[in-house]
């Protein structure tokens, strides 16, 4: 299916190569290939481009998080944590962030607060690959049970 996203994403930038939102998903495709450089310049350039968006941001954080740069997927968290003095930073961005730099404690508590403040960005990314690190936790089928309506 990444080859398939490779294939879209060509074509969609032949059409227009500053698509904020295609660079956010070549980001994603290019994190789950492991191509972490290229990766973060994709999600960097998308936030160039289309300004501040609290789930892309929370994407950077985890691609450099798994590729092993702690310090500025750390740095990035924080940043986050600053705006929530001045803007609204839904919980799932904080989960993702949380989930991939591996403290599973705080990215459940994010999904539970996600849950209970009606997140809009849960339904949309819950079962995303940006929470995978969550997915062999027991408590993650119970949020999903949730999230599917069997609460």
């Amino acid at each position: 299916r990444l080859d398939e996203a490779d294939s879209t994403l060509a074509r969609v930038f032949r059409l227009d190569p500053n698509f904020p939102q295609a660079l956010w998903i070549l980001g994603q495709v290019r994190m789950e290939q492991k191509r972490y450089p290229e990766a973060i310049a994709a999600i960097r350039r998308s936030l160039e481009l289309g300004g501040f968006v609290s789930q892309i941001a929370s994407g950077l954080v985890a691609v450099y998080a798994r590729s092993g740069d702690r310090a500025r997927a750390t740095a990035l968290l924080d940043s986050l944590t600053v705006r929530t003095a001045h803007e609204y930073v839904p919980p799932y961005a904080f989960a993702v962030a949380y989930a991939n730099l591996g403290d599973l404690d705080h990215a459940f508590a994010f999904l539970e607060r996600g849950i209970k403040e009606r997140d809009g960005l849960m339904p949309e990314g819950f079962f995303d690959v940006l929470l995978d690190p969550l997915k062999r936790d027991p408590r993650y089928e119970r949020v999903a049970g949730v999230m599917r309506g069997r609460d």
